[in-house]
């Protein structure tokens, strides 16, 4: 029998958020920013920074919106903790390899209307420091036309030393501003895949302490570029089409010297 690729809403989902904000609260002394930043409906991927186990759910508890959320495959393999999990809205991805089924159901927890929330970065940071983000979240925020939203969480790391002394951890969780991926029609090629991951990631990393940032490290300069070339190119586009015409702002992503071309 064919495994469905579809994740969806469960009736518990929300009742299980509640303990899940309940539980969190018992550990972790969460500070939080901007959340009502994020939409309150239609398509979004919130992307974040992966250091431990607990960020998905940190997320997900900041969140009040229905949410899915990719977790490893190693997960599922307990019974009732995979009854628990897929109640919830997590669902299996195979990491090391590429994952047509999970890329299926996340489209359609878009295509519903919902959030989806990914670490883009593929697997834990374990020191914190921010790595190369992958590109497969550009191809699901492209194919369903979602909003996407960096959600920076920091101070988990110290998580399992505050737990062995019966403390709660402070944590951080800082939300930015959603956007849509500057890109026309088409599937981007990988090399335009990676530009529009770094252009999302240098977002991400502006919400981080300097010291975590990694291979992001200009984030500021990168995302000042950024946002000028943005706006020099809507100027562009008002004074050529004789004022606001959006279709024409998705812009080539300056991230890294890449850049990327499409068709009008």
């Amino acid at each position: 029998m064919t495994e469905t690729t579809e994740c969806p809403m469960n009736r518990w989902h929300f009742p299980l958020k509640r303990l899940l904000r309940f539980l969190l609260g018992l550990f972790l002394r969460v500070e939080w920013g901007e959340r009502e930043l994020v939409p309150a409906e239609g398509p979004v991927v919130i992307y974040f920074n992966h250091s431990n186990w607990i960020d998905p759910l940190v997320a997900a508890a900041m969140v009040d919106r229905e949410v899915a959320i990719m977790g490893k495959a190693q997960l599922f393999r307990v019974p009732i903790v995979r009854m628990v999990l897929r109640a919830y809205g997590v669902f299996p991805v195979r990491r090391q390899e590429g994952d047509l089924r999970a890329f299926r159901t996340a489209l359609s927890v878009l295509e519903r209307g919902a959030v989806l929330i990914v670490a883009p970065e593929g697997t834990r940071s374990h020191d914190g420091v921010l790595q190369r983000g992958k590109p497969g979240m550009v191809y699901l925020a492209l194919r369903s036309d979602a909003w996407v939203q960096p959600v920076a969480i920091l101070g988990v790391l110290e998580f399992r030393r505050h737990v062995r002394r019966l403390r709660r951890t402070p944590v951080q969780v800082r939300f930015g501003q959603p956007f849509k991926l500057p890109w026309g029609q088409g599937r981007p090629s990988h090399q335009e895949g990676l530009a529009l991951i770094d252009e999302a990631m240098y977002k991400l990393a502006a919400l981080m302490p300097p010291e975590l940032r990694g291979f992001y490290a200009d984030a500021d300069v990168q995302v000042a570029a950024l946002a000028a070339c943005s706006a020099s190119a809507a100027r562009g586009v008002d004074n050529q089409f004789g004022g606001d015409n959006r279709e024409y702002r998705g812009t080539p992503p300056a991230a890294r010297g890449y850049r990327a071309s499409h068709p009008h």
